[in-house]
């Protein structure tokens, strides 16, 4: 089964409403306002919805044909305009690509950290967020199991130490385990 195929399956079983990522939302007053955004390996693109609704200019870019529909109907029923483009995407994507903010939720390519820091805008805001290697035993496992595709400690800060960290949370087993954003990593960065 391709990739595309699998995922394709997987939002064939999914519906709206699907709410944004809440800790885009809580940051979002970082964002540039009016900003151009690539919402990068978008699924069905809550993220990008919540954006649109800011008036922002979203790019919502995924491998899934049935997921992108989704998210056009959805956007047209809510009034908000969303180009969306099916691609497997890779480093040649990027090429003559600029965007103020690129959204990266629960999606890992390392080979991609370099294309995305050249196409970012300066002053651009790069929001990522994915999964970790070291997983709470006490928290139910969601994401993928496959090491390649989840995050060492602190590898966002090194993946991206080209750009400004601005919030990073890294939590892993620290504290009261039962509480706060765990099991992943999130970096919120800027570009001179």
């Amino acid at each position: 089964m391709s990739s595309q195929q699998k995922w394709d399956r997987i939002y064939a079983q999914q519906n709206y409403p699907a709410p944004a990522n809440p800790l885009l939302q809580q940051y979002a007053f970082l964002f540039p306002n009016n900003a151009t955004v690539l919402d990068l390996a978008c699924g069905l693109g809550s993220n990008s919805l919540y954006l649109a609704q800011l008036g922002c200019r979203l790019t919502a870019w995924d491998i899934s044909p049935v997921a992108l529909q989704k998210l056009t109907t959805e956007a047209d029923r809510l009034g908000v305009d969303i180009n969306t483009v099916c691609l497997d995407i890779n480093a040649a994507s990027f090429d003559q690509q600029h965007f103020d903010l690129i959204i990266v939720n629960h999606y890992l390519d390392r080979n991609l950290a370099p294309s995305l820091v050249r196409a970012l805008n300066p002053g651009g805001i790069l929001f990522y967020q994915t999964f970790v290697r070291t997983s709470l035993p006490s928290n139910k496992r969601t994401g993928p199991r496959n090491p390649a595709y989840l995050l060492a400690q602190g590898e966002l800060l090194s993946l991206f130490s080209d750009l400004h960290a601005r919030v990073f949370i890294d939590l892993q087993s620290t504290g009261a385990t039962g509480q706060g954003l765990r099991n992943q990593s999130l970096l919120i960065a800027e570009k001179d």
